[in-house]
């Protein structure tokens, strides 16, 4: 892990282009999931300090399209860029820290590579190809690189579940089963041009283009209290997702070393869904048939401007702006039973929303003496939304103002020992999607024409908005120490606290909605009120011959983690954030043949069970996750390596509890979720 002196004020670790390349790893999440650092959800998803959902992804300082970054292929990255805290310079946003992807730069060089992989898990096959093309042009200051990932896959979702329903001293209970798969097709080509000018000017253009299309088909069967079939479920649906960006960028290093950047991204994304159901009730076939198409498209035009006046001994100063202009529709089109979707009628077949942003910030890296140095920064965004949903409008206003300082004092003596103090005011903004009205309706329990639906129940709401939902904001702060233990070995303690105001959750009640006659179970965010973060990470990486100049080539990393979270506006004792478990622990080995190309890694990740409760009448028990994976890498030239993996070998249940708290009773369901192991190669040749 590379950090320079600048990066460790802010508290910013760098993966950068040579231990990317050596770690013979695929796409973003597996080399992340290697990093002390960074923690996993029990979903697998990527995130710091084990604050699901707070962590900011950025793509080369931008929010990322439609595309999962994390999937990002590991020969379309530069670096990455991980800080646990928040700098002026990446904005108010990333309560539990920022996650950073720099795209690769085209390099004055010639050179291609190949990618290609394969894996099974679950009778299921899954294939990867890349290329990546570097050029340059012999007479002029020229270069570029093209690259092309394609990637096809199959995710398996079986399980079982039971529903306890305990109302009036009465007790029901009903089994189900489910089975489906989804298959996802991933084509994205991306492209960087350079062209300079003396050692002054620089202009680039990095155009993307992708596409996405995810294919989903699932059955239901749940039985009644006598074991009869009480209904079946069919659901097939298809995404299809299309992103096109052609951002352009010019860098002028002025003769005083001063330098300007000037950015402008114009985005477009596409997002078309279609989904049918076919839900028999009863041993009754056709009993009702449903279809949905939503198309969503969005413009994005963002432009930055950053500027930097010539560096000092003392202090490197930063400013920028940034003005984005947003705008999108969603249509709609619904059918059940071949009339016309009540929804559609209600809130009208398309709705349209805008956002404008202005964001400045100013940062300041200050040297104070040997042995101390300081990042101050201050950043403001104003923030204006709109809203139009059939006959209902809205607009809103947000401003937020976000300083941070960063403290780092080296302490004296031979070995490298450093202490880092960060504080930031943070804030996490609704997606545009929990503001807006129009109802979601699970297919388990739709609204027929004419306003007639089918009871629906706590696990199977409608779900809807909330235009009166606000921001969260949090004051954080992280005290880390580092002590080196040689050129590649390194102990580290980082302490963090958030309090945070605002915090958004979800709210389940019953009552009456335009859309269906009766009284429905409807979940909508909501903000739920102030919820303390507090936790600590122990983290070490180990060279063995760092101490032992003969030993084999061993590297580990492990981190142990613990937190505690609590919501003020929920009873205990289960008030703490979703995802974030109590205790955490990860290790990493990796072993290095002395005499042959070979490379062996093992990865072992545990979580353990725990309750969590986001809203007032809802709780949920996850089980423990154990998570191994392992891989050999063969390198024999230069050019050429083959990497063996076998993942997932600690496979365990994915069991859940979803607990309902009613006014007339309690509602409890189980589901149990099997997991696959996968085996998988892939070869990399250059040339």
């Amino acid at each position: 892990m590379k950090q320079s002196e600048n990066d460790f004020v802010a508290g910013k670790l760098i993966i950068g282009r040579k231990i990317i390349a050596e770690s013979g790893k695929q796409n973003v999440a597996d080399i992340l999931r290697r990093e002390p650092a960074i923690t996993l959800s029990k979903d697998g998803r990527v995130n710091l300090m084990g604050m699901q959902g707070y962590t900011q992804v950025l793509v080369d300082g931008l929010p990322p399209g439609v595309n999962d970054p994390f999937d990002m292929d590991l020969s379309q990255v530069e670096r990455i860029e991980i800080m646990t805290s928040a700098t002026a310079s990446t904005g108010p946003f990333g309560i539990g820290g920022t996650i950073n992807i720099i795209r690769r730069t085209a390099a004055p060089q010639r050179f291609s590579q190949i990618t290609a992989s394969a894996s099974h898990a679950a009778g299921h096959g899954n294939g990867n190809l890349t290329w990546l093309n570097n050029g340059t042009a012999a007479e002029a200051p020229l270069s570029f690189n093209l690259s092309v990932v394609a990637r096809n896959g199959v995710t398996p979702n079986v399980g079982r579940y039971a529903e306890v329903s305990e109302k009036d001293a009465w007790q029901t209970t009903r089994y189900g089963e489910y089975d489906g798969d989804t298959s996802t097709d991933y084509l994205i080509g991306s492209s960087e041009v350079v062209y300079r000018i003396g050692h002054a000017v620089e202009l680039k253009t990095m155009p993307e283009i992708g596409q996405v299309i995810v294919r989903s088909e699932s059955r239901d069967h749940r039985l009644g209290p006598g074991f009869d079939s009480e209904r079946t479920v069919h659901d097939v649906s298809r995404n299809r997702m299309s992103n096109q960006a052609i951002p352009v960028q010019l860098n002028w290093r002025m003769p005083d070393e001063s330098q300007i950047e000037v950015k402008h991204t114009l985005n477009r994304n596409t997002i078309a869904s279609r989904q049918s159901a076919q839900v028999d009730q009863g041993g009754q076939s056709d009993t009702y048939r449903s279809t949905e198409n939503q198309e969503r498209s969005e413009t994005n035009h963002i432009t930055d401007v950053t500027y930097k006046p010539a560096p000092s001994d003392e202090h490197q100063l930063e400013s920028g702006l940034r003005y984005a202009r947003s705008r999108g529709i969603i249509s709609y089109e619904g059918l059940i039973d071949g009339q016309a979707d009540q929804i559609v009628a209600l809130f009208g077949r398309s709705n349209s929303f805008s956002r404008q942003t202005l964001r400045l910030f100013v940062e300041d890296e200050w040297q104070l003496n040997r042995r101390i140095a300081l990042n101050l920064g201050l950043s403001m965004e104003t923030q204006q939304l709109a809203f139009r949903e059939g006959p209902l409008q809205g607009r809103k206003t947000f401003h937020l103002w976000a300083p941070s300082l960063h403290v780092v004092r080296k302490l004296p003596g031979e070995t490298r020992r450093r202490l880092r103090l960060s504080i930031a005011r943070t804030f996490q903004m609704p997606s545009m999607s929990q503001f807006l009205s129009r109802p979601g309706i699970s297919s388990l329990a739709p609204c027929l024409a004419g306003g007639a639906c089918v009871p629906n129940g706590p696990d199977t709401p409608d779900t809807t908005g909330n235009y009166e939902l606000t921001p969260e904001s949090a004051l954080g702060v992280n005290a880390s120490y580092s002590h080196a233990l040689g050129a590649n070995s390194e102990l580290s303690a980082e302490i963090y606290y958030r309090a945070i105001t605002g915090k958004i959750g979800q709210e389940i009640g019953v009552g009456s909605v335009a859309w269906a006659a009766d009284p429905r179970y409807v979940r909508r965010p909501v903000n739920l009120g102030k919820a303390d973060v507090a936790g600590i990470d122990l983290s070490v990486r180990l060279a063995t011959r760092d101490f032992w100049k003969s030993a084999p080539r061993l590297d580990l990393t492990g981190t142990v983690g613990m937190a505690q979270s609590r919501l003020s506006g929920l009873a205990g004792p289960d008030n703490h954030l979703a995802g974030q478990s109590p205790w955490r622990a990860k290790l990493g080995i990796t072993y290095h043949a002395d005499e042959k190309p070979l490379k062996a890694d093992v990865d072992l990740s545990v979580l353990p069970g725990d309750w969590v409760r986001d809203s007032v009448s809802h709780r949920i028990y996850e089980g423990r996750q154990v998570s191994l994976n392992t891989s050999l890498h063969w390198k024999p030239t230069a050019a050429f390596r083959l990497v063996a993996n076998l993942d997932n070998l600690a496979t365990e249940k994915r069991n859940r509890i979803d607990q309902f708290s009613l006014a007339d009773g309690c509602f409890t369901k189980r589901t149990s979720a099997a997991a696959y192991r996968k085996i998988g190669v892939r070869a990399e040749c250059s040339f």
